[in-house]
């Protein structure tokens, strides 16, 4: 991955260091990728990489998701559960969207990340955990803050090292780069030999302002590289809602109707 000089060396002390860090950047912006990448190049590679969407699980099985519980400590918990924290036991554990985390299971986060100590639901013993924590949010923290809709001391622990993942259209001359270098990874998996871009699908590229960032240009080289039947992509080739979208440029949306 292509980085500035001050996110390399961000990532350098990070990638070397224990510490907890805090991957701050808008949807799509490859905050999992950079995550991965911190723990790939660390003492705990061959160890485990959890991953958790916070976002994603039901407020109800969050702490239980997170901690684990013991057989009846609730209705449905007909036999004990290890938590996803325990899972990465040695390893690493990466919490994604933490802003969006209930004020209650902050509480239990922070004494996590004070203690590395977790009970289950329902359990009267604590384990100590070996984990390294990478968390990341699209979300402004310190505003939360200032809502009291998010914990000021677990910003404070989960900000040890802080790096900012760009927006697609931030990147500036770096974009023609990343196109190509998504194009190629995209042709590797689908198997397919797509070369080029037509002078109209590479404007259109560029003037497309993307908020859905790298996940949202990857799937549009995706269909397209499916969708070409010779070496070139032309704008036939790419989704329809893109050349429809209000946000893409009016001449591409000119072509479409010609």
């Amino acid at each position: 991955m292509n980085r500035s000089k001050e996110m390399n060396r961000l990532f350098q002390i990070a990638a070397r260091s224990e510490a907890n860090v805090l991957i701050l950047g808008a949807t799509g912006t490859g905050k999992t990728t950079l995550a991965r990448e911190i723990h790939d190049h660390s003492t705990r590679k061959e160890r485990p990489f959890v991953a958790i969407n916070l976002a994603t699980l039901h407020e109800g099985t969050l702490e239980s998701e997170l901690f684990g519980h013991e057989r009846g400590s609730f209705t449905s918990a007909d036999s004990k559960r290890v938590g996803r924290l325990e899972l990465a036991n040695s390893g690493t554990v990466f919490l994604d969207e933490v802003g969006d985390l209930s004020l209650r299971l902050q509480a239990r986060l922070l004494d996590f990340l004070h203690s590395r100590r977790i009970c289950p639901v329902g359990g009267n013993r604590d384990t100590y955990l070996n984990v390294r924590v990478i968390a990341a949010t699209h979300r402004d923290l310190s505003f939360l803050v200032r809502k009291r809709e998010f914990r000021e001391d677990l910003l404070h622990r989960l900000r040890v090292i802080t790096m900012e993942t760009q927006s697609l259209k931030d990147r500036g001359d770096d974009f023609g780069r990343i196109v190509h270098a998504c194009l190629e990874d995209v042709c590797a998996i689908t198997k397919r030999s797509v070369h080029s871009l037509s002078a109209a699908v590479a404007e259109a590229l560029e003037r497309y302002s993307w908020p859905g960032n790298f996940r949202e240009l990857r799937n549009v080289l995706e269909f397209a590289v499916l969708a070409a039947e010779g070496s070139v992509i032309h704008l036939e080739h790419l989704p329809t809602w893109f050349l429809c979208s209000p946000l893409a440029p009016e001449s591409t949306n000119s072509n479409l109707s010609n």
